[in-house]
C-alpha cells in the first residue's frame, strides 16, 4: 500500500572537468524533491571522509544541506572496523554490507519510519492539534 521511488544518481568521481561537474549536478536537482536522500559511502576506502565532504559540498551548493539524509556505510563487511566505528561515532549513518546483506533489515526499518512512520506520526499530532484549536 505504499509506493516508493529510488533514483540512483550518478557516485562520486574526482577531479572532473567544470564542464562535466555542471552536467552532473543537474542530475542532482532533482533531489529537492526527495523526501530522504540515502547517502552511500564505501566504508573501507580510506578517502571516505573527503567522498563524504565533497557530496556535502555539492548538496549545500543545490540548497540541499538540510534534506532529510540517511547516512549508509557500505562494504562493512571488508573495512577496518576500528575505522568505520571511527567514522560512524563521528558522521552517524548504519554500516551495511551489500554483498552479505548484514545491515540491510535495519537500513529498511530506518527508511520505513523515515518515510512512513515519523510522517504518519507527525500527521497525527497535527490532525489532534487541529481538532483542539
Amino acid at each position: 500500500e505504499r509506493e516508493v521511488v529510488i533514483t540512483d544518481t550518478v557516485g562520486f568521481i574526482e577531479d572532473l572537468p567544470d564542464t562535466l561537474v555542471k552536467a552532473f549536478a543537474s542530475t542532482l536537482e532533482e533531489l529537492d524533491e526527495a523526501d530522504l536522500l540515502l547517502h552511500v559511502v564505501d566504508g573501507s576506502d580510506p578517502d571516505a571522509e573527503a567522498h563524504l565532504a565533497a557530496v556535502d559540498e555539492v548538496l549545500e551548493g543545490l540548497g540541499l544541506q538540510n534534506a532529510p539524509r540517511l547516512l549508509v556505510w557500505n562494504k562493512a563487511e571488508i573495512a577496518d572496523p576500528v575505522h568505520l566505528r571511527a567514522r560512524i561515532d563521528r558522521h552517524g549513518g548504519l554500516p551495511v554490507s551489500a554483498v552479505s546483506g548484514e545491515g540491510c533489515e535495519r537500513l529498511l526499518d530506518r527508511m520505513d519510519r523515515a518515510l512512513f512512520r515519523e510522517r504518519s506520526r507527525q500527521a497525527a499530532e497535527a490532525r489532534r492539534a487541529e481538532a483542539g484549536a
